[in-house]
């Protein structure tokens, strides 16, 4: 069986027993099995992400296009020698720069955040009843669920009792949300509306419960956020349209100033050339 989101909502259309079968285990939990699962699946826990530091981010900051035009009117402004409009782009640079800077550091915080929310043991059955590390949990095992704990791994609950689970981490919802072993009969297109899945970073506010492992580590959805929260921000076409534009104004201006320092240049050499001849004449 693929480990992936997507079959989160195939697997909430299935009863206990067939997903218990399905993933080859049953409600007892998994046997030696386990061992085989996790040297082939891998320890249950999110990548590290590549941290960028604070130098190198401010770099990114100052490479956007418009910050680059921006640089480029200040230094001209400059050398015009007018000092009112270089203070004013200026100012404008450093507090474009600052909230695009602010805007990045605090979306890895929240992904750091997200990774942190994990606690270290949980209850799993494997025949018995067992206190593992969190990292060592497979998909199949069965997660034993009170008020408090924090859901380990992407889950499908096989039985419940008056279980809430809060998913305030993941969907901003304050309220607890109702959850039970019953099949999803209703199509839905949102994975939060899965009243029989309970996903990793959230927790049991009250009830209890008994869970089957359906997917781990990156491929919980909770991995995808904190993945998602990580990667660099893609541009989208109005991004990509107005990069194009800022680069054209750019070559422009430099086009424009080389041709004002050309004639000038050339224009005074032309005056100084007629000087020279005329004082060659006098002298």
């Amino acid at each position: 069986m693929e480990n992936k989101q997507e079959s989160l909502f195939d697997l909430s259309k299935l009863n206990a027993n067939e997903i218990s079968k399905k993933l080859n285990s049953s409600f007892q939990g998994l046997t030696e099995e386990a061992k085989y699962r996790l040297k082939k699946d891998g320890l249950n826990q999110i990548s590290d992400t590549k941290k960028i530091n604070s130098f190198s981010r401010l770099i990114d900051s100052l490479k956007n296009p418009l910050i680059v035009l921006l640089i480029v009117l200040v230094i001209v402004s400059y050398s015009i020698k007018e000092h009112e409009t270089t203070i004013i782009i200026a100012i404008m640079v450093v507090i474009s720069t600052v909230i695009s800077f602010i805007q990045e550091s605090s979306a890895d915080k929240a992904a750091e955040k997200l990774q942190e929310m994990v606690s270290l043991t949980t209850t799993v059955l494997r025949q018995t009843e067992k206190n593992i590390p969190i990292k060592n949990i497979v998909l199949g095992d069965v997660i034993k669920l009170s008020a408090g704990h924090i859901i380990p791994a992407d889950l499908r609950i096989l039985s419940s009792n008056n279980l809430y689970i809060n998913q305030s981490a993941l969907t901003g919802e304050s309220l607890p949300v109702e959850k039970s072993e019953n099949v999803l009969k209703k199509e839905t297109k949102n994975i939060f509306d899965l009243n029989n899945i309970c996903f990793m970073g959230s927790y049991v506010s009250s009830g209890t419960a008994l869970g089957i492992v359906t997917s781990t580590g990156d491929n919980t959805y909770f991995g995808k956020l904190a993945e998602k929260l990580s990667e660099k921000k893609e541009k989208t076409a109005f991004d990509e349209g107005l990069n194009k534009f800022t680069w054209l104004m750019i070559s422009l201006k430099l086009d424009s100033t080389s041709s004002f320092v050309l004639d000038y240049a050339y224009i005074n050499s032309y005056w100084l050339r007629i000087y020279y001849k005329y004082c060659k004449k006098k002298y």
